[in-house]
């Protein structure tokens, strides 16, 4: 492919891990921004520090009938240039899977800031190009593992998806 249509990735992410929101699982997906404001080196337990102490938040703030019927999350956390000391969150609920068979699962997407989330996300928008490919592969991977007969658990605990090269990098050593 010549070198002008290969697909740069302007953000990456640092691999994943799986945490809890208001007792749902929530797949977990840093990017390389969110260590910004921290005095140290970024690393796993940093990350799992930061985005857990902003979960805690959310757990308050979001109401139990609006996560009634949510399987799992999709969280992506990451630093804006404007104001790098407030976390920035995008959740990509996902909802109903058995309600709405192959086509499942529904999607509602909300965006936060420091714990707040952000009406109509405020002009900057639900997600970059990369969180899309991100989306779109767990996806993909979901009703592989699902279509094998594997379970929802297993999906979202077990290995998880292949990404384009330079699209997961590792913490910083």
């Amino acid at each position: 492919m010549p070198r002008s249509l290969e697909a740069p990735y302007i953000m990456a992410f640092y691999p994943p891990f799986v945490a809890e929101l208001k007792a749902r699982p929530i797949i977990c997906y840093p990017d390389d921004s969110i260590g910004k404001s921290w005095s140290e080196s970024p690393c796993l337990e940093l990350a799992r520090l930061d985005i857990g102490q902003v979960l805690e938040h959310m757990t308050f703030v979001i109401t139990e009938q609006s996560f009634v019927d949510v399987d799992y999350v999709l969280g992506f956390f990451w630093r804006s240039s404007i104001r790098p000391q407030e976390l920035m969150t995008d959740l990509w609920i996902q909802r109903q899977l058995e309600s709405y068979g192959p086509s499942a699962p529904q999607t509602h997407l909300t965006v936060w800031c420091a714990g707040r989330q952000v009406p109509n996300a405020a002009g900057i928008g639900n997600a970059s190009g990369d969180t899309m490919i991100v989306v779109g592969r767990e996806e993909e991977w979901r009703r592989k593992v699902m279509g094998a007969g594997g379970s929802l658990s297993y999906f979202i605990h077990g290995q998880r998806p292949p990404m384009p090269d330079g699209l997961i990098v590792p913490y910083p050593a």
